[in-house]
This record gives C-alpha cells, sequence and structure tokens, in this order.
C-alpha cells in the first residue's frame, strides 16, 4: 500500500515541476512557433487576395469607361476682318466668316476703338446684332460678309477691336489696324546738345518720342532751372529724329544739377519724361551727355520689292558725353504693315548689328547690320519702318532712330457684272432682273486685274493672281443662297490687263436662290493673292454690290 501510495505523489511532483520548473518552456516555445508560422501564411493569402481583387477591379472600369462613345468633332468658327478706308477715312468694317457653323441672326458683335470715336457702333453696350449687317438674313453662313458703315468717317490712323460673341461664347476677337499701327507716343530717350552746358550758355533739350505721333504737343517745363521758367513748346527735329526746344544764351543763372520735365499729349494719351541738366562744368557724373541715332540701307530704299534682292542697313551713333570707350550695341526691327488684303497684317523682324564696338565722346560711329534682309519678302502696298535702337554702356542710356517708306500696289482688281461677254466696264452694270434665266438675259460676271507696271518702274514682265470670287447676300427675302467661284492661276502682263468670266466659259451668271424677287441685294467680292515667279507680293480685293429688279 504504501508503494502504491507514492506513486502518485512522485507524479504529482513531476507534474508540478513540469509546470513550474525549465523542464515546461521547449514545449511552450515549440506551441508559440506553430502558432506564429499560421498567422504568417494567413497574411500573405490576404494580401495576394486583396491585389488580385484590385486589379480585377481595375480592369473591369478601365474596359468599362474604354466602350463610352468619343464626343463629336467641333465645327469652329473662323473669320476675317477688314475695314474699307477712304480719302476721308475708314469708312466701313468687315468681317468674313472663312468657315463654321452658321451664326445666329440673334447673336451680336462688338466693337472697341483705339481712339475716343462716337460713331454708334462702339457706344452700343448690348453689342451689334448679327442680323444688322447680313441684311436681315436668316443666319451669318460661310462665305459671306457681316458689315457696318461709319459715318462719319473714322479718321485714320485707327485700330479696331472686333468681338463676335454667341450668348456667352466668344467666337472670334481680332484687333483691325488701320493704314498704321496706332501705337500710343512714347518717350523713350531724353538729353541734351551739349551735355553739360556753361553757365549763361546755350544749348539744346531733346526728347526721343515713339509710336504714332500724329497731333502730338509737347512742351518741356523748365521751373527748376534757375533763370528759366515756363512750359516752351518744343518742334520736331528731322535731322536729330527728335522734339527739340532750343535755351537762348544768357538765360541760366547758376551752376547746379537741375531737373527738367517732358510733357504733352495727342489723341492717343498723354506722354511724359525728365532729364537732368547740368549747369556749369561736367562734374562726376556729366560725362554720361546724350546720344541719337540716324538710320539708313545700302542700297537705298527699292521701288519695287524685286529691284534689290537684300540691302544691308546702318546706323549713325552720335554721342555728345565725354566719356570714353563706351560700348556700343545696336538693334535693327524691320517692320512691314501689309494692306490691300482682307486681313491686314503686321510682321517685325530683328536683326544684330557689329558686336564689340565702342565710342568715346563727343564723336559718331557707324553700325552696321550683321546680316542682309532679304526684299522678296516685302509685299506690295505695304508700309515699311527700320528702327534701329543703340545700347550706350556705361550708365549712358539709349536712343533709337528710324526711316520709313512705302511700297507701290501696281496691281488692281475689280468684280462688276455686264451684259458683254468679252468683260467690256463700259457696260457694266448695279442691276439686274431677278427673273432672269442662265442662258438668255442674265449678266456675266467678271474679273479684271490691271497690271499696271511698266518698263520705267523695272516691274516683272507678268504677274499672276489666283483667289476666290463670293456671291454674298446681302438682303433677301427668302430663299437666297450665297455661292463662291474659284480663280484659278491666271496670268496679266506689265502695263495690261486680264479679264476672267467668272462662273467659266461662256456661262452666264444668276445669283444663288430660287425665289428670287426685286429688292434682293448680293455683294461680289474678290480677294485676290498676286504673286510673282511663285512668291507673294501682294493682295487686291474689290466689292461690288448688285441689286435686282
Amino acid at each position: 500500500m504504501e508503494a502504491l501510495g507514492e506513486v502518485p505523489i512522485k507524479m504529482v511532483g513531476r507534474l508540478a515541476g513540469a509546470r513550474n520548473g525549465r523542464g515546461h518552456r521547449p514545449f511552450q516555445a515549440r506551441r508559440w512557433r506553430a502558432s506564429r508560422s499560421g498567422r504568417g501564411v494567413s497574411d500573405v493569402v490576404a494580401t495576394i487576395l486583396l491585389l488580385a481583387l484590385t486589379v480585377t477591379l481595375f480592369g473591369t472600369i478601365f474596359a468599362f469607361v474604354t466602350r463610352f462613345p468619343a464626343p463629336p468633332a467641333q465645327d469652329v468658327n473662323q473669320f476675317q476682318a477688314s475695314l474699307v478706308q477712304t480719302a476721308s477715312g475708314v469708312t466701313q468694317l468687315k468681317v468674313l466668316q472663312d468657315g463654321g457653323p452658321v451664326v445666329a441672326p440673334g447673336d451680336n458683335v462688338f466693337l472697341q476703338s483705339s481712339r475716343a470715336v462716337t460713331n454708334w457702333q462702339f457706344q452700343r453696350v448690348t453689342g451689334i446684332p448679327v442680323s444688322w449687317g447680313t441684311g436681315n438674313s436668316s443666319g451669318w453662313s460661310t462665305g459671306q460678309y457681316w458689315t457696318t458703315t461709319f459715318s462719319p468717317a473714322i479718321k485714320i490712323p485707327e485700330n479696331i477691336t472686333v468681338y463676335v460673341l454667341s450668348a456667352s461664347t466668344l467666337l472670334f476677337m481680332g484687333v483691325v489696324p488701320g493704314s498704321q499701327q496706332n501705337v500710343p507716343p512714347l518717350v523713350t530717350a531724353t538729353y541734351t546738345l551739349p551735355s553739360n552746358p556753361g553757365l549763361k550758355a546755350a544749348f539744346k533739350i531733346f526728347a526721343d518720342v515713339s509710336g504714332n505721333t500724329t497731333g502730338l504737343n509737347i512742351n518741356v517745363s523748365l521751373s527748376e532751372i534757375p533763370g528759366l521758367s515756363g512750359t516752351p513748346s518744343m518742334t520736331y527735329n528731322s535731322t536729330a529724329a527728335a522734339w527739340m526746344y532750343s535755351v537762348p544764351a544768357g538765360e541760366t543763372t547758376t551752376n547746379g544739377t537741375y531737373l527738367a520735365f517732358v510733357q504733352g499729349s495727342s489723341s492717343l494719351g498723354t506722354v511724359a519724361g525728365s532729364l537732368s541738366v547740368t549747369i556749369g562744368g561736367s562734374g562726376s557724373s556729366g560725362g554720361g551727355g546724350g546720344s541719337s541715332v540716324a538710320v539708313g540701307m545700302s542700297p537705298p530704299p527699292p521701288l519695287l520689292p524685286q529691284e534689290t534682292p537684300s540691302a544691308y542697313f546702318w546706323a549713325t551713333v552720335t554721342y555728345s558725353g565725354t566719356k570714353a570707350n563706351v560700348p556700343v550695341w545696336v538693334n535693327f526691327t524691320i517692320s512691314q504693315l501689309a494692306g490691300v488684303r482682307a486681313v491686314p497684317f503686321y510682321v517685325n523682324t530683328t536683326i544684330p548689328g557689329q558686336t564689340g564696338l565702342t565710342i568715346s565722346g563727343p564723336s559718331s560711329l557707324t553700325v552696321y547690320s550683321q546680316s542682309s534682309y532679304n526684299f522678296n519678302t516685302w509685299l506690295l502696298n505695304s508700309s515699311i519702318q527700320i528702327t534701329a535702337k543703340a545700347t550706350l554702356g556705361s550708365g549712358v542710356g539709349s536712343a533709337t532712330g528710324s526711316i520709313a517708306f512705302q511700297t507701290p500696289n501696281y496691281v488692281n482688281g475689280s468684280a462688276y457684272i455686264t451684259s458683254s461677254s468679252t468683260g467690256a466696264l463700259s457696260s457694266s452694270t448695279h442691276s439686274l432682273s431677278h427673273s432672269c434665266s442662265t442662258s438668255t438675259s442674265c449678266p456675266y460676271l467678271y474679273l479684271t486685274v490691271w497690271n499696271n507696271w511698266t518698263t520705267a518702274r523695272g516691274g516683272p514682265a507678268s504677274l499672276s493672281f489666283s483667289g476666290t470670287v463670293y456671291s454674298n447676300i446681302t438682303s433677301c427675302a427668302s430663299g437666297c443662297t450665297a455661292t463662291s467661284y474659284t480663280i484659278g492661276s491666271t496670268s496679266v502682263t506689265q502695263a495690261s490687263s486680264t479679264a476672267v468670266n467668272v462662273a467659266g466659259g461662256t456661262a452666264r451668271w444668276k445669283p444663288g436662290g430660287s425665289n428670287l424677287v426685286a429688292g434682293d441685294k448680293f455683294t461680289i467680292v474678290a480677294v485676290l493673292t498676286v504673286t510673282d515667279a511663285g512668291v507673294t507680293v501682294g493682295y487686291t480685293y474689290d466689292t461690288w454690290l448688285v441689286t435686282l429688279t
């Protein structure tokens, strides 16, 4: 019994030792590692499943989105605007729709002038309805002009900004220049000659003014200079290409450095500038002095664009100060405003002058352009201006000068209707019967182009023209349609003319439409490009109003 009684006691002791002693630890570690290993496998599987679900979901959405139909192509309106100019000024604005959907008659055209003109077209805050400029037609379509007449005529030069709006959508915005760019005047440099006049000595005050100086009145305020007073007027000096006022001898009374103020106004705005005038000796900063620029070209401006293939430009920089070895940089800008076309355009080209030059004053230096300019790119009937800007280092400043000339337009064109099968202008007319038949009583629609070059002018033996003639609806009761005709390349020899039957061959012309009535009006518009041996040299266009009777 004792043995039997001891056995349970020993077993209990071993079990207790296993629980509380070292013998139990390996068993616990094995259980912990097994549990941890199971959880790791579960995390990896979950991550793989989540990635697979994400990829599948993304692929499904991508496939769904790519099946969406593409939006339809949008037709965009295109316009060209031009000004009709006469000796009295700008008389009409014309806007041609080149392409795009029909503009509703209730949409509006807004006009903004660069000058303070009072014509009613610029005063309507709600805009001008499209129907007012298209003869109350049912819409403004491709090939059709929108026209408004200015009475009284607007004096040129003039820039007009045109906005075409449909509801709150801007269909077109463009600036239409007049005979020249309407840039407000700006004082770009001021100086005196001599740069440091002596006490009671005579001297001249100069102001360089860029931009449009038409109607400019400019003066200089001298009240800050002891012995001088008032605001005398300055006059333009063509030699210096600047505005000038001469201070007579015996006026100044005190040595020192003083300020004078240049100010003026024109219809385009006001100008203002200042200059430092040092009386009596150069002083520490008196060597800066002033500078001026005279511009020229070699060979001189040609009569024809083709007479001189290319030319170099030069600028004579005159420095009136006393500093030595002043660095000089010159840039030449050639500007061209091409006219006699549906949309005049402005082109600028800049050519640098020679580099590494210096000047010691007082003296002059002539700087030439690094390269020539090709005259073949100049168009007939264009305003050309060559401007040189000279920048003088060592704190002296800058000055500009320019020359300008007009290239001729010896090519003219006219569109007209006539009863003559030869296109004789003597039988041209502004009216025709609305019930004419294309084979009997309808007239011919002719386009005649004159080449007014002569041998004395040295022009090319012949020119070519091509373009489009539009028959636009000006006013119509109902049923009218606009048409257009393409004019292929046609030559016209020097000092002669060429007539082209727009309808082709011997065909007569009839306005488009099936319900024409007396009083309907069509405007014939010819827009032509003139070329010489494939090079564009000019543009010409004409309009002709036809009234049905």
